[in-house]
């Protein structure tokens, strides 16, 4: 039994000694301080290795290693220091684990610290997206940009480059957080704008490639004096019910055009507008209704000249908000008489439509 007891005990000893190899060092009286808070400081094509220097005043030097111990490097340290940053340059793209040993006067080495970080170069730079511009327009001399949402948790922005309306060139940037971005001193032209990326502990910024966007002249909403709106069928019900497709065209965001309840009629339904004679238009406009009910989603939107023949432009997808008003930009200038707007469904997932206002404008 004793014979067994010790056997057991030498090879408990064995295990822990191979648990705490790293530590014990098969002698090594003294470990000098190590690495603290290591860290990569990622950029393009390059990257900083950082760490909290040591207390030990003895520290005079660090061995860093990375690619599986095949690349290394051995560094002075100043104990004086508080922090320690070491650059890499000409680094390939991709990630990196950094392995840090220090070591005293006497030759004594640290406890291994590690760091994990990345590389960033030009595959990543080829994936990274432009902010969407959902619109574009001019209001009053504005560059007024209404943005899309963010693809990327890392961007901090975009800059936007336009000739203003003396002939200087400005240079302006969005936050990230906005949304209406209104740029003074512009009346049309060529735009060019690029979205700004700034991964964390980053010590590089990057950049999308610059974008090209041409921005056409102020909206202006064609008047609707004189126009006639017909529709596939409208709400007959009396009083606050009769809602005919006339209440798209009478200014007035608060009565609608409802299609025909009893009875019950169904998806699609479709208004035109017959604007009298022809006229150069840019784009449509749709307004929701002022409540936030079963507000239209989807739409199709065509033009003719004689009532009978149309021409299908586009679908467009509405906001789902109340009385959000859409100006729908057309491929190109487009001379027409009549509108039609065809409704495929609504957010509601109801049959019926309600919409407040349908116009047209010009720039």
């Amino acid at each position: 039994m004793l014979l067994a007891s010790g056997t057991l005990l030498l090879s408990s000893c064995s295990k822990m000694d191979d648990t705490y190899k790293e530590y014990l060092d098969y002698g090594q009286a003294k470990y000098p301080g190590k690495a603290d808070m290591a860290r990569v400081l990622p950029g393009y094509n390059r990257m900083i290795l950082a760490w909290k220097n040591s207390a030990d005043p003895k520290v005079n030097k660090a061995k860093i290693f990375w690619n599986n111990g095949a690349d290394s490097i051995e560094i002075s340290i100043n104990p004086s220091m508080d922090s320690i940053q070491v650059p890499f340059n000409n680094m390939p793209e991709g990630p990196y684990i950094f392995e840090i040993y220090t070591f005293d006067k006497d030759g004594n080495k640290s406890v291994k610290s590690e760091a994990i970080g990345r590389v960033y170069g030009d595959v990543y730079k080829s994936r990274l997206l432009s902010r969407p511009i959902n619109d574009a327009t001019v209001v009053n001399d504005s560059l007024n940009i209404l943005w899309g949402g963010l693809s990327d948790t890392t961007i901090i922005g975009t800059e936007v480059i336009y000739t203003d309306n003396v002939g200087g060139t400005r240079k302006m940037f969005s936050d990230k957080t906005t949304l209406l971005s209104m740029f003074p001193g512009f009346s049309r032209g060529t735009i060019q704008y690029r979205t700004v990326y700034l991964p964390m502990n980053s010590i590089d910024t990057f950049f999308t490639a610059w974008v090209p966007l041409y921005v056409k002249g102020q909206r202006y909403p064609l008047p609707k004096t004189g126009w006639i709106a017909t529709a596939s069928s409208f709400d007959t019900r009396a009083g606050a019910n009769y809602r005919p497709p006339t209440h798209l065209i009478d200014n007035n965001p608060a009565t609608l055009w409802v299609n025909l309840i009893q009875p019950q009629t169904f998806y699609p339904h479709w208004a035109a507008i017959d604007m009298g004679s022809p006229r150069a238009i840019e784009g449509f406009i749709v307004q929701q209704r002022p409540q936030n009910t079963n507000l239209v989603k989807d739409v199709e939107l065509y033009t003719s000249l004689d009532g009978i023949n149309w021409t299908f432009h586009l679908k467009y997808t509405l906001e789902n908000r109340a009385s959000a008003e859409h100006f729908i930009d057309l491929p190109e200038t487009i001379t027409t008489r009549h509108l039609k707007l065809n409704v495929l469904n609504d957010y509601g997932n109801s049959n019926n439509v309600a919409l407040a206002e349908l116009g047209a404008y010009a720039r």
